[in-house]
C-alpha cells in the first residue's frame, strides 16, 4: 500500500506539472485580446516567435516572458512545496521535481486544454535553467543575442543556444562552479539535472524538426528587428 502511495505521488507531481505547463499563454493571449487563435495564423505554431510574427513584437515578448515564467513557476512552487511538508521523507524529491519539469515540457508542447496544439519547448528549456542557474542563465543569454544577431535566425539561435547549454553544464561538475552558480534552495543534485537539461533539449530539437528542414533548405525565416 506505502509503496502504491508513494507512486501515486510522483503521478501527482508529475500532473502538476504538466498542467501548469499546459496553460498556453499565446493562445491565451491572441484569443482574449485579438478574437483570434495563434494557431491558426503564421507558422501555426502557439509560440512567442509566431505571436510576435502575427500580433507584433511587443505581444511575441510578452508571451516568450509569461512562458518562462511559467516553467520558473512549476520549478520553483514544487521546490516550496516539498520544503514545506513532509512529501520529502516518502518519495525522492529530487527525482519528482526534475520528473514534474519533463512533464512540464510535454504540456507546453502537447497542452490538454488546447487540443494538444503547443509551443517548441524554448521557453521551457529557459524557464528551467533561469529557475535554477545563474550562470548557464547568463552565458545562456550571451550566445542566444549573439547567434541571432549573426544568423537573425530565431530557430537556429534556439536550438544551438539549448545544446550549448547542455554542453556547459558539465561544466558544474566542478564542485566551485556547482556551489556558486545554483540559486539558494535549488536543487544542485546533477545525476538528475544534466539529464533533465539534456531531455529538454532533445524535446525541443524534435519540436522544430520542419524548422530544421527549412535551415537545410535556405528557407526558414529570418528576423529583422534585431540590430
Amino acid at each position: 500500500m506505502e509503496t502504491f502511495l508513494n507512486v501515486l505521488l510522483y503521478f501527482a507531481v508529475g500532473l502538476g506539472g504538466y498542467l501548469i505547463g499546459s496553460v498556453n499563454n499565446a493562445v491565451i493571449i491572441s484569443n482574449l485580446f485579438f478574437k483570434k487563435d495563434i494557431r491558426e495564423y503564421g507558422s501555426k505554431n502557439a509560440g512567442g516567435t509566431n505571436a510576435g510574427r502575427v500580433f507584433g513584437r511587443k505581444v511575441g515578448a510578452l508571451v516568450m516572458i509569461l512562458d518562462v515564467f511559467k516553467s520558473i513557476i512549476s520549478y520553483w512552487l514544487i521546490t516550496l512545496i516539498f520544503l514545506f511538508t513532509n512529501l520529502g521523507t516518502r518519495i525522492d524529491y529530487n527525482a519528482a521535481l526534475h520528473f514534474a519539469m519533463i512533464l512540464t515540457a510535454l504540456g507546453h508542447c502537447y497542452p490538454v486544454f488546447y487540443k494538444f496544439k503547443g509551443g517548441k519547448a524554448v521557453s521551457v528549456v529557459a524557464g528551467f535553467v533561469v529557475a535554477t542557474n545563474w550562470l548557464l542563465t547568463l552565458v545562456g543569454l550571451l550566445i542566444y543575442y549573439l547567434l541571432l544577431k549573426w544568423k537573425r535566425i530565431v530557430s537556429l539561435a534556439s536550438i544551438l543556444t539549448a545544446s550549448s547549454l547542455v554542453l556547459l553544464s558539465l561544466l558544474l561538475l566542478i564542485a566551485p562552479l556547482r556551489q556558486i552558480s545554483f540559486y539558494p534552495l535549488a536543487s544542485q543534485n546533477l545525476h538528475y539535472y544534466i539529464p533533465t537539461l539534456i531531455g529538454l533539449c532533445i524535446l525541443l530539437i524534435l519540436k522544430h524538426r520542419t524548422n530544421i528542414e527549412r535551415l537545410q533548405k535556405g528557407t526558414e525565416n529570418t528576423i529583422t528587428w534585431i540590430k
